[in-house]
């Protein structure tokens, strides 16, 4: 909608709110919220600015004046046909009326054409000079040879002693585009008649002077100075005026007769067609558009506001989440202690690597003695001397009970965080909340976790590239590691013959089968040892990567879930029907 017309703009913004009515009928409590109050500027623009401005308006030519000055006899000849009754006593016209074809007289009837008014198709003309109605009552009738682009509209006086009339007259001038006002010399320099006039010119409002029973003399000379100084308290300028003859012959077929303009050959009905109505609707609709805009601007503001409100929401919830997945402490098992080794034995030289293959073949095959040996030996053995020495089976529970620990206490924090929220919050995540099943949610969570990859390719660059580093700038401690790997890679096949010496052969596989791990074990522990200050950095990405996982269990299966109802409120609200809001918003703000 590049360089997009005023019209145009507005009829993007009727769809763009169709849309986000439509968008939010799943969130009832939500929809009410987002529409409250407005139903004063959507109507304006529905019923008012889109038919008018959208590219189907139509002039609303109202003829009115002071007190029997005559509108229904000009009003009858500017149709040309007698549909307003005439009488000769003063403030005959009531209620006003309004005539158009087929089209704009279904539009009237719906209150598309002149909302300010209660619209009633027209059965007895006699209706119009009688006060059976309110006085916001429009009369429509039917003149099928009208144009689409013009409907004619008589009205009260307004000038009336009657309170009620005052604000017929200000309906009467929101109304109307074109108001041809009918004046006579009596009404001409009327304070009040000449105070309505010029508040509607002021407003954007066409005003087309026409004196009525004008004296003919000397080409109207008393008609023409009336008119100027009509035209100078109103504050026109470079307007046509019109004239009807004060001894017009009133015939029955008056209605036939045209109203001449005063200066030309040109008739009142003829400059009325040559009216352009695009520029006319803009100009008169001026500040019926910046009271929208303003109004429509304040409710653009408001979803924003909420859709923030919303995004906050979603966004505690997301950094609790993060919270109780930082608290998550893995523990490394023996696949990252075993990273060391697989160090150091890569730097083994030929000799070295052949050695600790013979050592390997010897134990190969051997049944693993106990858990309870291999934790004797392994106290023994190892610079630490912590109770037990966790297995995987051990690791593994003791990373579920922490898991286990976390996820329910997310779940009650999430709900004490959602409870003193305002609805639909509350309700939309409290609801959810109340769908999960605890155990079952905690099993598919630890079962997430944990079954991730243990190290990953990036963690296992990383330490390779850590343990390279510190092998590099650590001599000292590099030989120690080097000189206790020569003397424990022959352990396995050294140990075998003094067992076999002292017991005959009697446990020697068993006790070279738990020599194999514990070799591994203490080389690993040595490492660890002299790797010292530099252990926290090197297991930190790996923790990362732990949390990590589990903080993507969560969310997919405890925060996540809870939150559903919301992501889709906060993709509603900031999704394509706000996108094409703004963006006519900002059209029609250049456009007018």
């Amino acid at each position: 909608m590049q360089g997009a017309t005023l019209g145009e703009a507005l009829i993007g913004i009727e769809g763009a709110l169709g849309e986000l009515r439509t968008a939010l009928t799943e969130f009832p409590e939500v929809k009410t919220t987002v529409f409250t109050d407005s139903d004063a500027w959507t109507e304006l623009l529905t019923y008012k600015l889109v038919p008018h401005l959208g590219g189907g308006g139509c002039l609303v030519v109202a003829v009115t004046g002071g007190t029997n000055t005559g509108k229904s006899t000009v009003f009858n000849m500017l149709l040309g046909h007698n549909t307003s009754p005439v009488r000769t006593t003063a403030a005959a016209t009531c209620r006003s009326c309004l005539v158009a074809n087929q089209r704009r007289y279904e539009e009237a009837l719906a209150g598309k054409l002149v909302p300010e008014f209660t619209p009633v198709a027209l059965e007895r003309a006699e209706s119009i000079v009688l006060r059976e109605s309110s006085p916001d009552t429009l009369y429509v009738a039917l003149q099928d040879d009208l144009p689409d682009d013009l409907v004619l509209l008589d009205t009260p006086d307004i000038d009336s002693i009657d309170k009620d009339n005052w604000t017929v007259a200000q309906h009467i001038r929101t109304a109307g585009d074109v108001l041809v006002a009918v004046l006579t010399g009596e009404k001409y320099k009327d304070e009040r008649v000449v105070a309505f006039f010029r508040e509607a010119h002021a407003s954007g409002r066409v005003v087309l002077p026409l004196m009525n029973k004008a004296n003919p003399a000397n080409d109207f000379e008393i008609a023409r100075a009336q008119l100027r100084e009509f035209q100078k308290d109103v504050g026109l300028t470079d307007t046509v005026s019109f004239v009807v003859a004060h001894d017009f012959n009133l015939v029955e077929d008056f209605t036939s007769q045209p109203i001449q303009q005063l200066d030309d050959t040109g008739t009142l009905h003829s400059y009325i067609e040559s009216l352009d109505v695009p520029a006319i609707k803009e100009r008169v609709f001026h500040d019926t558009v910046s009271h929208f805009n303003t109004a429509a601007q304040r409710f653009l503001n408001n979803v924003e506001t909420q859709s923030q409100q919303y995004q906050d929401v979603l966004a505690t919830f997301e950094a609790l989440t993060r919270t109780f997945a930082m608290q998550y402490d893995p523990a490394p098992g023996a696949d990252i202690g075993g990273l060391f080794h697989t160090f150091v034995q890569s730097k083994r030289g030929p000799l070295d690597k052949a050695m600790g293959t013979a050592s390997r073949t010897v134990v190969k095959g051997v049944s693993f003695l106990g858990k309870s040996v291999g934790n004797l030996i392994f106290k023994q053995s190892t610079l630490e001397t912590p109770e037990e020495e966790p297995s995987d089976a051990l690791l593994h529970a003791a990373h579920a009970k922490q898991l286990e620990r976390y996820t329910l206490e997310l779940s009650t924090a999430l709900y004490e965080k959602a409870l003193p929220l305002e609805p639909p919050f509350n309700d939309l995540v409290t609801a959810r909340l109340n769908q999960l099943d605890p155990p079952q949610t905690v099993a598919t969570v630890t079962d997430a976790t944990l079954q991730a990859k243990n190290i990953s390719d990036e963690f296992r660059a990383h330490a390779d590239r850590m343990l390279e580093s510190w092998w590099q700038d650590n001599t000292g401690k590099r030989r120690i590691i080097e000189g206790l790997d020569k003397i424990l890679l022959l352990m396995p096949a050294a140990i075998a013959a003094p067992l076999s010496f002292y017991t005959a052969g009697v446990g020697t596989p068993e006790a070279i089968m738990v020599a194999g791990p514990i070799v591994e074990q203490f080389i690993a522990r040595v490492v660890e040892y002299q790797f010292g200050d530099q252990m926290f950095n090197f297991l930190a990405p790996w923790r990362k990567e732990q949390q990590a996982c589990f903080h993507s269990a969560l969310m997919n299966h405890v925060t996540g879930p809870a939150m559903t109802e919301l992501k889709q409120l906060v993709a509603t609200l900031d999704g394509d029907a706000m996108t094409q809001l703004r963006r006519c918003m900002d059209q029609c703000q250049t456009a007018s």
